[in-house]
């Protein structure tokens, strides 16, 4: 809960600033993560 709730996550914040993320969605990171095993 702290992860995705906690006050230092901004991504609106990064995004305003131009940052693209490689997975923008929690789901798509964690299979990512769990494919490569």
């Amino acid at each position: 809960q702290l992860i995705l709730n906690g006050q230092y996550v901004k991504p609106a914040a990064l995004q305003a600033e131009g940052f693209e993320f490689a997975y923008p969605q929690l789901k798509m990171a964690l299979e990512n993560i769990l494919a490569s095993g």
